[in-house]
């Protein structure tokens, strides 16, 4: 017995003969996938009503006012139209955003000298939206309506602030002020965020073991997308130099006192203690502080002492410290 004589006899097993195509299983097939095509095409002929998703863009908005809330950036719309159209829409992920025309959903004149609240219904455009969906009518539209929030263009100057985190290395210290370049901006936007803007903050800046004179461009950050700024950076400047300490005596003056009455403080002086940098040392004169008591807290209560406020001075020292912190008086009558 042949080899192939020999399988062929084994019962289950699979010969070449057995895996020969079938021809007329195979003729059936194909008539069956022609017959499935021209049933799909026949279907896809037939009009159907549907809900389909689109992008928008919006075209025609008014130049002199400013829009301030978010639109929508697509619209669902209920639809009929023929299933090809409608299968290849879906299918179609970049589709072009279809155009919403402000200028079509509104046609009073707006006040520019005013905030515009506006709630405007897209069913009076469904005809421009169908224009620009061959072959496809266009029934409802979701959102029926929206709303468009306009703002008047205004102009402010508002102050730069710093924001600044400085560690200064030992004995060394800031002298005298920040100093911002420019100091303030213009900003142009809408009144409905403007008339609430005080200030404006540079972006952060925080350094360590500071000894020197640091000198910085820092970005402004912007807090909406829809404010203009004059200037989007400004320049910092930190003037840093050694400081020693130095005491001094100054004399003490009483402020709000009647002309009736003659204030007596005891003691006349409070000693100074304070950090001052090394090239106003010797310039750092009593003269140039400004100790006061103040009468009107005579009023509330009688104290039987009062506190020392320094009204004035020097920018280039720091830590100061007072001894006493408060002195006894007396109210003569003139």
């Amino acid at each position: 017995m042949s080899e192939n004589g020999f399988f062929k006899n084994i019962p289950g097993m699979i010969t070449r003969e057995k895996l020969r195509p079938n021809k007329r299983l195979f003729i059936f097939l194909i008539f069956i996938g022609i017959a499935t095509f021209i049933w799909f095409l026949w279907i896809l002929e037939k009009e159907y009503t549907s809900i389909i998703s689109n992008p928008v863009e919006y075209v025609g908005l008014p130049s002199d006012m400013v829009l301030v809330n978010e639109l929508p950036s697509r619209i669902q719309m209920d639809v009929k139209g023929r299933g090809f159209t409608l299968l290849w829409h879906n299918w179609d992920i970049s589709k072009s955003p279809l155009q919403i025309d402000f200028k079509a959903l509104n046609r009073e004149p707006l006040n520019v000298n005013v905030g515009q609240n506006l709630v405007l219904p897209l069913s009076s455009i469904t005809t421009r939206l169908e224009n620009q969906l061959p072959n496809i009518s266009v029934h409802s539209v979701f959102p029926d309506s929206v709303s468009f929030v306009f703002a008047r263009m205004v102009n402010k100057i508002v102050p730069v602030v710093a924001d600044l985190d400085l560690e200064f290395e030992k004995q060394y210290m800031l002298r005298g002020g920040i100093k911002i370049i420019p100091d303030s901006i213009e900003i142009s936007g809408p009144s409905i965020i403007l008339d609430t803007l005080k200030s404006v903050f540079t972006s952060p800046l925080k350094l360590k073991k500071v000894k020197k004179n640091i000198q910085k461009n820092l970005n402004l950050v912007e807090i909406h997308d829809k404010l203009s700024y004059s200037k989007k950076s400004i320049q910092v400047e930190i003037p840093v130099e050694q400081f020693t300490e130095k005491n001094l005596e100054v004399p003490v003056y009483g402020i709000n006192v009647p002309d009736s009455l003659h204030l007596k403080l005891f003691p006349a002086t409070a000693q100074l203690t304070f950090r001052v940098v090394v090239s106003e040392f010797e310039a750092v004169q009593p003269e140039n502080f400004n100790l006061s008591v103040d009468y009107s807290n005579i009023s509330e209560g009688i104290p039987a002492r009062l506190s020392i406020l320094i009204l004035q001075a020097p920018e280039y020292i720091s830590n100061i410290k007072i001894n006493p912190e408060t002195i006894s008086y007396i109210l003569e009558k003139k």
